[in-house]
This record gives C-alpha cells, sequence and structure tokens, in this order.
C-alpha cells in the first residue's frame, strides 16, 4: 500500500535545465546558486530539475575567444566541445539548455537549431531586459569577441535598444578586469579600475550593460552613476519562467 502522504498534492512536470558549465566556472556555478533560489521562491521552496555539463576547455582557448582572437582551428574545437555538451545534456533528457557566457552565444546559436530542446537565449533576456526598463542608451562591457561578434548590437534595434561599445582605452580597462576576474581575483582591484573608467561616462548613457558574466562578481561594487544590467540574473530569470511556466500551469489546472 503506498503512502498518501508521499503523494505530491499536484503532479508536477517540470522541465529539466541542461546546463552548459565549464566556461568560466565561477558564472557556471553562481547561475545554478541564483536559478535554484529563484525556482524556490517562487515555488513554494521546491527545487529545479537541473543537470549540468561541464566543458573541458583547455585554458589557452579560453584566453583566446576572451580576447576575440579565435582562429578557424579554434572555433572548430569550441563547435566540437559544445556539441559535444549539448549531445550529453540532451541524451539526459534536458528540455532547454543555457550558457553563462554571453560570447559563446554566437557559435551555441547555429548548433542548438535542430535540436529538440529550448535555448535559453542570454542575450535575447538581457535585452528584453532593457526594453522593459525603459533604457535606450546602454553601454556595452564585455569581451572583446562579444563586442566584435555583434551579438548585442546587430539585434538591439529590434528591442528598441542602441548599444554603445567602449572606446579602445575603456575596452583595455574591461579586458582587463575580465582576465583578472577570471583568475579569482579579488575584485576589489578590478572594480577600482572600472571605477576611474565610470568616472568619465558620456553624459548621454542611461544604463550599462555587463555583457560578460564574470563581471558579476562587481555586481556589488558601486561603480557607475547610471543602472547597471547584469546578463546573468537575466538569464536567471528566462531559465525560471522556462522550469516553472508547466508546474505554474498544472497547479492552476
Amino acid at each position: 500500500m503506498t503512502n498518501s502522504l508521499l503523494k505530491p498534492a499536484v503532479q508536477q512536470t517540470p522541465g529539466r535545465f541542461g546546463l552548459i558549465g565549464g566556461v568560466g566556472p565561477d558564472a557556471s556555478s553562481d547561475l545554478y546558486m541564483r536559478v535554484v533560489a529563484e525556482y524556490q521562491s517562487r515555488l513554494d521552496g521546491a527545487y529545479p530539475d537541473v543537470v549540468m555539463h561541464s566543458i573541458p576547455l583547455p585554458a589557452e582557448l579560453e584566453q583566446a575567444f576572451v580576447r576575440g582572437h579565435f582562429d578557424t582551428t579554434e572555433e572548430s574545437e569550441v563547435d566540437r566541445l559544445l556539441t559535444q555538451s549539448l549531445d550529453v545534456l540532451e541524451a539526459s533528457g534536458a528540455t532547454c539548455v543555457g550558457l553563462a557566457c554571453n560570447t559563446l552565444h554566437t557559435y551555441l546559436r547555429p548548433l542548438v537549431r535542430d535540436r529538440d530542446v529550448t535555448l535559453l537565449d542570454m542575450v535575447e533576456a538581457a535585452l528584453g531586459r532593457l526594453r522593459d526598463s525603459g533604457y535606450r542608451r546602454v553601454l556595452l562591457l564585455a569581451t572583446a569577441a562579444t563586442v566584435r561578434s555583434g551579438l548585442y548590437s546587430e539585434r538591439a534595434a529590434e528591442f528598441g535598444v542602441e548599444i554603445v561599445a567602449p572606446d579602445e582605452a575603456g575596452q583595455h580597462v574591461v579586458q582587463t578586469a575580465i582576465m583578472d576576474l577570471l583568475r579569482f581575483a579579488n575584485p576589489d582591484e578590478p572594480a577600482a579600475a572600472m571605477r576611474e573608467y565610470a568616472a568619465a561616462l558620456p553624459a548621454d548613457i542611461d544604463a550599462v550593460l555587463y555583457g560578460c558574466t564574470d563581471l558579476t562578481a562587481l555586481r556589488d561594487h558601486d561603480i557607475f552613476p547610471v543602472p547597471v544590467v547584469d546578463s546573468l540574473s537575466c538569464l536567471t530569470d528566462a531559465c525560471v519562467d522556462y522550469l516553472s511556466q508547466d508546474v505554474t500551469a498544472t497547479a492552476s489546472a
């Protein structure tokens, strides 16, 4: 005889979130913890269904994409690693996938198109947040690879947003901060350097976008005179929105 106390009051059918990790392990861990906390706050302490695959990324390859100096061989290796991770996650039953790295969305998007999983796109989530918050002229702080790729600038107009890139000196400050944070350095030093850069922020900028998840470590530092939107928190909300939709719909049926 089955103990009725062990049966859930409502049959829940949440999706399974496949997290591609290992590309910025600190950011991947942060995303997981944020998703868990936000899911619990929305669903009475329940835990989400999450599986993670950590990509075995060589250090030199990580540094190459942060600096934006990929060659054809390195791009092929990135495709291979992402494909391997998607295979693992899809085989595990993941219904959606996410990646705590803006830069690699350029390579991830085409790899997901023909798969039976939903990509929770961090760039789309961040642009949506900017639009909904009423920010129109936004300074993008990200890796050189992300800035050059047009990940944000090419789609910004769809969301009524104008993306502004730092000048060469500003990009150097941002790039140095990212590399320091990647080494798990104390964020106080990168924050101080960024604060000097922020002092010369153009007057027509009404928000700053952290378009690199490693910059999330600076979220508790008061750096800019305008609001800061963190792409990782935008992805968190997109993940929890997706994962909780089936549970909420079932509970209200």
